[in-house]
C-alpha cells in the first residue's frame, strides 16, 4: 500500500458535508445522536459507581473496583468488537454493544436496589463491554469521508459525547422527581435512565446506520484497495508497525489516554487530601469540558494544520497539564490542569484515530482499530493502576511529573518522523 501523508490536502468541511452522499450524511448523523446519547449513559453509570459501591459495602476502599472492572472489560471487548465488525459489519457490532450496555445498566441497578454486590459488578462489566465498542463509532464514521475531513469527522462525534453529558446533566431535575414519584433511590434511578438512552442509540443505529459504514468505505476504495478486499488478506501487526504512521498513531493514542487517566482519577483525591472535598465533582466537569466540547474544532485543525502537527500540540498540552499539577494546590490550578489535560487528551485521540485510519485499507481496519483500542484501553488501565501506586510511593506530584515526561514521547516521536520525512 502506498505511504500515506502526515497533513493530505485541505478541505473545507463544511463545503465538503454538503457534497456528501445522502446516504453518508444520514449515518453521520446516526452515529452522532447515538454518540451523544451513549456518552450521556455512561456518564451517568461511571460517576455513580464508585458512590453505589460504596452504599452497598460500607466500604470506601472498594470504591474503585467499578472503575477497573469497566477498564478491563472495556479492554476485552474492544478488541472482540473489532473482529466482530470485521464479519458482520458497523450496525450490527454497534447495536448489539448498545443493547448489552442497556441490560447492563439495568442489571447494575436491579441488583444495587438488593444490595447484591455480585449482581452489581456484573451489570457495570456489562457496560465495559459496551463502552469497548462504542468508542468505536469514530472509526465508522471516519471511513465514510474522504481522507481530507476525516479529523473533522472525528472531533464533530467529540462533540455530540460533550453534548450527550450536558444532556444527563439537564435531565437531573427530572430524573430527581421521577425517581421520588416511584420510589426508587436518584442513584439506581440514573441508573436505570441510562439504560434508556442506551436503548434509543441502539434503536437508532439498528434502524438508521444503512448502508454499512464498512460498504460505503469499500465504494470508496482505491482499485488496489477493493482488489485486496476481495482477497481479504489482513496485515499482521508485525507488518503493520513497519509503518511509522501507525507507530505514532498507537504511541499517541496509548500514552494520551494512559496520562489522561491517572491524572483525571487521582486530582480528585488530591484536592480531597488539601482540603477541597467539595471541589472535585466540579474539576470532573472541567476537565469533561476540555476533553469533548471542543472536538469541532480539533477535528478542523488536524484537517487543515495536519495530523503530525495536531499530535505535537497534544503532546505539549499534556507536558503542560502535568507541570501545573505537580505545583497545584488550589481548586483554580487544579480545574486548569485538568482542563488542559483533558484538551491534550482531545487533540491526541482525534489526530492519532485519524492517523491510523489513514493508513489502514478499508477491508482491514474494524479487526485493527480494534487491536488499537485494546492498547488504549489496557494504557488507562495502566494509567489508574500505576498513578496510584505512585501516589502512595511518592506523592502526588510526582504523577505529575511522570506525565510531563510520558508527554514528551509523542512530540519527540513526530519531530522525528517528520525530519526523516523531509530527509527522504
Amino acid at each position: 500500500m502506498a505511504q500515506r501523508a502526515l497533513s493530505p490536502a485541505r478541505t473545507g468541511f463544511w463545503a465538503s458535508l454538503a457534497t456528501f452522499p445522502k446516504e453518508v450524511r444520514r449515518n453521520l448523523t446516526v452515529l452522532f445522536l447515538s454518540q451523544a446519547f451513549a456518552t450521556g449513559a455512561t456518564t451517568v453509570s461511571t460517576s455513580l459507581s464508585s458512590i453505589v459501591i460504596v452504599n452497598i459495602t460500607g466500604s470506601e476502599s472498594l470504591s474503585g473496583v467499578p472503575s477497573t472492572l469497566n477498564f478491563f472489560f472495556s479492554a476485552v471487548s474492544a478488541y472482540m468488537a473489532g473482529q466482530i465488525m470485521q464479519v458482520r459489519g458497523r450496525r450490527f457490532g454497534l447495536s448489539l454493544a448498545y443493547l448489552i450496555g442497556a441490560i447492563g445498566a439495568v442489571v447494575g441497578a436491579s441488583f444495587a436496589l438488593q444490595k447484591n454486590l455480585p449482581g452489581f459488578l456484573i451489570g457495570g462489566a456489562l457496560i465495559g463491554v459496551a463502552n469497548g465498542a462504542i468508542q468505536q463509532a469514530k472509526y465508522a464514521a471516519s471511513e465514510m469521508v474522504p481522507a481530507q475531513v476525516r479529523g473533522s469527522v472525528i472531533g464533530a462525534l467529540l462533540t455530540g459525547s460533550a453534548l450527550g453529558s450536558l444532556l444527563s446533566w439537564a435531565a437531573s431535575p427530572l430524573l430527581g422527581t421521577l425517581a421520588r414519584d416511584a420510589g426508587v433511590p436518584i442513584i439506581e434511578a440514573g441508573w436505570y435512565l441510562g439504560a434508556l438512552w442506551l436503548l434509543i442509540g441502539a434503536l437508532l443505529l439498528f434502524i438508521g446506520l444503512r448502508p454499512d459504514p464498512r460498504d460505503i468505505a469499500l465504494k470508496l476504495a482505491t482499485p488496489d484497495e477493493a482488489r485486496d478486499a476481495l482477497i481479504g488478506t489482513v496485515r499482521s501487526w508485525r507488518v503493520l508497525l513497519v509503518t511509522p504512521g501507525i507507530r505514532l498513531a498507537l504511541v499517541s493514542m496509548a500514552l494520551g489516554q494512559m496520562v489522561m487517566v491517572g491524572l483525571m482519577v487521582l486530582m480528585p483525591l488530591h484536592a480531597k487530601h488539601l482540603g477541597h472535598e467539595t471541589a472535585a465533582t466540579g474539576l470532573i466537569s472541567v476537565h469533561i469540558l476540555g476533553m469533548f466540547a471542543f472536538g469541532w474544532l480539533t477535528g478542523r485543525l488536524v484537517d487543515s494544520w495536519g495530523r503530525g502537527t495536531v499530535i505535537q500540540m497534544g503532546a505539549a498540552l499534556l507536558m503542560i497539564s502535568g507541570f501545573i499539577a505537580v505545583f497545584a494546590t488550589r481548586p483554580l490550578e487544579m480545574g486548569f490542569s485538568l482542563f488542559v489535560l483533558g484538551l491534550g487528551w482531545n487533540f491526541l485521540a482525534v489526530a492519532g484515530s485519524t492517523l491510523l485510519t489513514d493508513h489502514l485499507e478499508p477491508h482491514e481496519r474494524a479487526r485493527v482499530q480494534g487491536s488499537a483500542e485494546l492498547v488504549t484501553w489496557l494504557s488507562a488501565a495502566v494509567g489508574a493502576l500505576g498513578g496510584g501506586l505512585i501516589v502512595g510511593a511518592f506523592g502526588f506530584p510526582v504523577v505529575g511529573w511522570v506525565g510531563l515526561g510520558l508527554g514528551c514521547v509523542p512530540l519527540i516521536a513526530t519531530w522525528l518522523l517528520t525530519a526523516k520525512a523531509r530527509g527522504a
